[in-house]
């Protein structure tokens, strides 16, 4: 069919057959809906409802075409079930059905707000993606409200012939009447008492009685739900439209109210998919690790489609105010140890000394009482039970005495067994009960190995060998039966592998995680298989992998961070952390260098979630901002007059993130991962359909513009390291205009000066300092050597603003200018709570007067313990 390739069937209805196929020219699968002959109103019909929305929840429109005569939709592919393949006769868990409701909900906001009426909700027309993402599927029926069609007939009770599907119709549209958005709320409410009960809101034994009970009979309440969710479904089902909800936003707004009281009480709780966005790693671990300050952008590729997650009983072991992480099973399972942090973030800075110090707590499993063993100044992290439960080593972070540290699990004297050491990702002790091993995070490019360190030399002998260009080996976990170790594998593509290696000695053999940025490993007790906490486009969730291979499984799933898991060596429980964080953007007057003060930051854009990688339009009134306060991470824009955002990407889940406005603020630059690769994209400052200018190999991100608005900066690794590129801003990268290598020894994020003179830039994430290259003559410069990450700067007219982490003489992290004329660092202040770890931490207006950051307003971390998991 044109330059689609048929490769397979999937289905037919009343109106054709749906095929699954592969467009040549893009390379990527997709779904054509061939129409009957005597449907082409119905195609155009549906292509224009369709064409209209644009959201992360309804079923994408790719094109329409004709073949010989046979007209067809090419539309988005979703591998998955059918919402009834999905609900079962018992029906959904309320989590469950409440967290796919949320989406479906905002899906049918977003039509409604077009003008679009469904007209056909129904179980068979939801489609549940492999990794849990609800696409509203057939606008076939779908109407512009004011201009009604014909669409599937049905008879009503009054011989009309009305459009959809008789149980889930509601009075209005089975007496053919004029309907309006109260109809899909009816529809919806009918869909989701199905998914809580498992069964059908009103049925009957033909169309005539199905329809009867649409019009004159309520249907039986649903037992065993929360009362709230029970009024909401009977106020959807009332038969006065006017008794109904007005709009469906307010129906999301009450289902996320809903959902928030279930979840945080104490009960057990069954978890369910959440297609949110992916959130940064958790800042404070990430100082700890020295690793995930500074990627560019979060990549994955998730070839492999999990299953659905397992549901085992779930209780919170801590509920603590602050911080309780990184939790360890005791060898018997009778105890565990973990990191409290009573304040986070951390009083004055990420390394304030004064509060908020992190220790190691141990607390056995169902007591209430917690015995603290550590007391300093400084943070301890990463406790690792010894083999026969007597003692717990840990690493320290406090400046003239980080380290390994051992301790009695009795409490008691900490006993110090290494020298200074710049930092660690990961414990565990080996079986002899005389060796850790021990993830060393060293300064610099040299890749990180895994050593072994004697407790009575504490001499040190490294272990792995990670690839020259990767950087490095980390969470490392040993099997149960003391024979393989277990670890991460950080490579230079961003991504990561799992490695098993034998503890005998020999190569380890590792395969590829295919998820964004590991942040725990543990062994299941019965050592066939190991949990990763990772994140594929969305939160970080815990993920099964078998080591005879096979696809990984979910084994949690929701809208909070699952972190840090822990098994102990028998048994079947797993606990580990869930967190919550709420980030904002803070905007700071620094028009007088002399007279600034952080304290005077006030809040932009705030929301519950989370808002990161700001960029001021070129009038100063706008903030483009990544924030996943729709439920996945997209490109907004906040007006500062009005105090106004607006929502420009649609992608719904693959990462996105980076904008950079044009210098005449029509457009926006910002790079995403809706394929295999990162690719850089523009759109309409006003919102639309973005239009890619990448097409190169490699990963391709943190895009900027020129002065002149005719090209745009990105940073790319297809030639191997990541240098600096350019590409035509109007026609993109093609054949015929091909994008241009600036850089040649490394470059990652670039702004060019407002005079187009010069091009400064970062080397790459883990590369400190800050270069310059003038683009007259191409001689490069460096020009700050204490710039610590590449997304911690922003370039003003003729100042340098930049973040810096230091212990003395004010612990905390601090914004500073440098003069670029004058060669001179002025110190501002110390950052209250500012998260640095984020892709872009900084950015200036373009005349300097302003400056826009990155906080953490709040964040809880608790400790989850799960039973029966095998």
């Amino acid at each position: 069919m044109g330059p689609y390739e048929i490769l397979a069937a999937i289905g037919a209805g009343g109106m054709g057959e749906v095929y699954r196929a592969r467009d040549t020219r893009l390379g990527r699968e997709v779904a054509i809906k061939m129409l009957r002959r005597d449907g082409h109103a119905r195609l155009l019909h549906e292509a224009r409802a369709v064409s209209a929305l644009n959201h992360p929840n309804i079923l994408g429109l790719y094109d329409i075409g004709s073949e010989n005569g046979s007209e067809f939709l090419v539309i988005e592919l979703v591998r998955g079930k059918t919402l009834d393949q999905i609900i079962g006769n018992r029906g959904l868990a309320v989590n469950e059905a409440v967290k796919y409701a949320i989406p479906i909900a905002d899906a049918l906001a977003r039509a409604h707000a077009a003008g679009i009426l469904h007209r056909d909700l129904k179980p068979s027309n939801i489609m549940i993606s492999g990794d849990g993402v609800p696409k509203i599927l057939d606008f076939g029926l779908a109407q512009a409200a004011e201009n009604p069609r014909d669409g599937d007939e049905t008879r009503s009770l009054t011989g009309e012939i009305v459009a959809g599907t008789p149980a889930y119709m509601s009075p209005e549209q089975a007496e053919g009447k004029k309907l309006d958005a109260r109809s899909d709320i009816f529809s919806f409410g009918a869909v989701l008492y199905e998914m809580v009960t498992g069964r059908r809101a009103f049925r009957g034994d033909s169309t005539a009685s199905t329809l009867a009970a649409v019009l004159h009979r309520d249907p039986d309440p649903p037992a065993n739900i929360p009362k709230e969710l029970e009024r909401i479904i009977q106020r959807c089902l009332r038969k006065d439209p006017n008794r109904r909800f007005h709009h469906m936003s307010d129906l999301k707004v009450e289902l996320e109210e809903v959902l928030e009281d279930t979840v945080s009480g104490i009960q057990p709780v069954r978890p369910a998919v959440s297609q949110k966005q992916h959130r940064i790693v958790w800042a404070a671990i990430a100082v700890v690790l020295g690793l995930t300050a500074g990627l560019g952008f979060w990549i994955t590729n998730p070839k492999n489609q999990a299953t659905a997650p397992e549901t085992p009983g779930l209780y919170r072991f801590t509920s603590y105010p602050g911080v309780e992480t990184m939790p360890a099973f005791s060898p018997d399972g009778k105890q565990i140890a973990y990191v409290r942090a009573e304040h986070y973030p951390i009083d004055g800075g990420l390394f304030q000394k004064r509060q908020g110090h992190a220790n190691i707590c141990i607390k056995l499993v169902g007591a209430a009482a917690e015995l603290r063993l550590t007391n300093h100044p400084g943070a301890d992290y990463y406790p690792a039970w010894s083999p026969d439960g007597q003692y717990i080593a840990f690493y320290r972070n406090e400046l003239g005495a980080s380290g390994f540290y051992i301790v009695s699990a009795l409490g008691g004297r900490e006993r110090r067994i290494t020298h200074e050491k710049a930092g660690s990702a990961g414990l565990a002790w080996l079986p002899d009960g005389h060796h850790l091993v021990a993830s060393l995070v060293y300064e610099g490019s040299h890749p990180s190995p895994l050593v072994e360190i004697s407790l009575d030399t504490g001499e040190e002998r490294p272990i792995t060998s990670p690839p020259g260009k990767g950087l490095g080996d980390a969470l490392p976990a040993i099997s149960p039966d003391g024979k393989t170790l277990a670890f991460v594998r950080f490579k230079d593509s961003l991504a990561a592998d799992l490695c098993l290696a034998p503890l005998s000695g020999g190569a380890p053999r590792c395969r590829p995680l295919h998820a964004d940025w590991p942040s725990g490993l543990t062994w299941t007790a019965s050592g066939d298989a190991v949990i990763v906490s990772a994140s594929r486009t969305g939160p970080f969730q815990l993920w099964r992998y078998r080591l005879d291979g096979g696809t990984p499984t979910a084994v949690t799933s929701g809208e909070e961070d699952a972190m840090f898991p822990t098994c102990p060596r028998q048994g079947n429980q797993l606990a580990y952390v869930l967190s919550r964080q709420n980030v904002n953007l803070w905007e700071l007057n620094v028009g007088n260098p002399q007279d600034v003060n952080p304290a005077d930051a006030t809040p932009i854009a705030s929301s519950t979630r989370t808002q990161t990688d700001p960029a001021f339009s070129p009038d100063g009134r706008k903030i483009a901002f990544l924030s996943d306060r729709s439920g996945a991470g997209e490109i907004w824009v906040a007006d500062r007059k009005t105090q106004t955002f607006t929502q420009l990407t649609h992608f719904g889940g693959p990462p996105t993130g980076s904008p950079s406005w044009s210098p005449d603020g029509l457009e926006i630059a910002f790079d995403s991962r809706p394929d295999p690769t990162t690719d850089i994209y523009v759109i309409s400052a006003e919102g639309g359909a973005p239009r890619r200018v990448t097409t190169g190999s490699g990963e391709n991100c943190v895009p900027s513009w020129s002065a002149d608005g005719k090209s745009i900066y990105f940073a790319s690794n297809r030639n191997g390291d990541f240098q600096i590129w350019m590409a035509s801003a109007a026609m993109g990268e093609t054949p015929s205009h091909p994008a241009v290598q600036v850089t040649r020894g490394g470059g990652f994020r670039a702004f060019e000066s407002s005079d187009g003179k010069y091009l400064y830039y970062a080397k790459g994430r883990g590369k400190p300092g800050l270069w310059r290259r003038n683009l007259s003559d191409g001689n490069e410069q460096p020009v700050l050597d204490s710039l610590q990450e590449w997304g911690w700067w922003a370039l003003g007219p003729d100042v340098i603003y930049l973040l810096e982490t230091s212990n003395s003489p004010y612990p905390g992290v601090h914004l500073k200018a440098f003069d670029i004329a004058k060669h001179h660092i002025r110190d501002l202040g110390v950052l209250q709570y500012p998260i640095i770890d984020a892709t872009v931490a900084i950015a200036a207006s373009r005349d300097g007067r302003h400056l826009v950051y990155t906080q953490i307003d709040s964040m809880e971390a608790d400790i989850m313990l799960a039973a029966n998991v095998h």
